[in-house]
């Protein structure tokens, strides 16, 4: 991280970060903490990176890619202290293509060390089932909250649709062991 970022401290790993109402507050409000973010979309990459330069912000890093070869291929073992993905792709017509998948787990216990979290919100309720089942297979997560919005996701305006369209959101948080 040190050589990403100029600094070690700790870090968090923002997943599919969209217009990144989320990844940009906690920037801002948490200067102590490194921020990664990576997206496919590079409309939503160009936005907040206009917006983290306006904002000054020096602890935030965005990568275009797919996670799962970020993480594969391109980040050190045991740098992550919190990995967030809120609102993912759920593919109802390919659930192999799912991020949230024992693949997935594996690479975040590997980037991560004892009481790494992993969060995740979604509108989806069979989503945040098949999310579940999938990280209760690996025995280094443990899980921590269901139901508990983190105080620090900010109401980003997808959610805030989803809501206005009777869309319920379920928050899930998990732990290294």
């Amino acid at each position: 991280m040190e050589a990403l970022f100029g600094r070690n401290a700790p870090c968090t790993l923002e997943v599919g970060f969209g217009m990144g109402e989320c990844i940009l507050s906690r920037a801002q409000a948490e200067p102590e903490r490194n921020f990664l973010g990576v997206e496919v979309h590079l409309p939503a990459i160009g936005a907040v990176c206009a917006q983290a330069a306006a904002m000054g912000l020096e602890n935030l890093r965005i990568v275009r890619g797919d996670v799962l070869r970020l993480l594969n291929d391109q980040l050190a073992p045991s740098l992550l202290d919190q990995v967030c993905v809120f609102f993912p792709d759920p593919f109802p017509r390919r659930p192999e293509r799912r991020l949230m998948r024992p693949l997935f787990t594996e690479l975040v216990a590997l980037h991560g060390r004892a009481g790494t979290e992993l969060f995740l919100a979604t509108d989806i309720e069979s989503y945040a089932e098949f999310a579940e089942e999938v990280v209760a297979q690996d025995p280094r997560f443990a899980l921590r909250a269901r139901g508990e919005r983190p105080t620090f996701r900010p109401l980003s305006k997808y959610e805030a649709k989803g809501h206005a369209e009777g869309r319920e959101t379920w928050e899930l948080r998990w732990a290294l062991r």
